[in-house]
């Protein structure tokens, strides 16, 4: 296990997961702008990246286009997004979504949430579904 990296250090993440086993399981969990920054990451990576969740990626990050989405490598194999569709609720800062790209052969999770975004990184259901899909990946 590698992490957690601040925002800030993205690339560091970026460099650590390039170097793991290619027999490793890949996967990366980025809230806010980290969430912006997985989907950065995966899409350099060279590599598939079994697993990515974002919760509440930011309109103001990396990746975003002007309709708040933000694509998919197709690199992925599950990907889990959770965001708040209420831009004014979250000034923007966890109203982007992740899309899949035509020919996406992954799977994608898209969960609504209402939670304001100081508060989405601390709830227990958020971390229920992220550590659900995890098991999933790896069983």
């Amino acid at each position: 296990m590698l992490g957690p990296y601040d925002e800030s250090a993205w690339e560091q993440a970026a460099e650590d997961l390039a170097h793991r086993p290619k027999s490793d399981l890949v996967g990366a969990v980025g809230y806010s702008l980290g969430a912006n920054n997985v989907v950065a990451i995966a899409a350099g990576l060279g590599r598939k990246v079994d697993y990515i969740a974002g919760i509440q990626p930011s309109f103001w990050g990396l990746g975003v286009d002007w309709s708040g989405t933000i694509t998919l490598p197709p690199n992925v194999g599950y990907a889990r997004n959770v965001y708040n569709p209420n831009f004014l609720a979250t000034f923007g800062l966890g109203y982007a979504r992740y899309a899949a790209p035509a020919g996406f052969s992954g799977k994608l999770q898209i969960s609504v949430t209402s939670d304001l975004h100081p508060s989405v990184d601390n709830d227990a259901g958020v971390h229920g579904l992220v550590l659900a899909d995890l098991r999933r990946v790896t069983a």
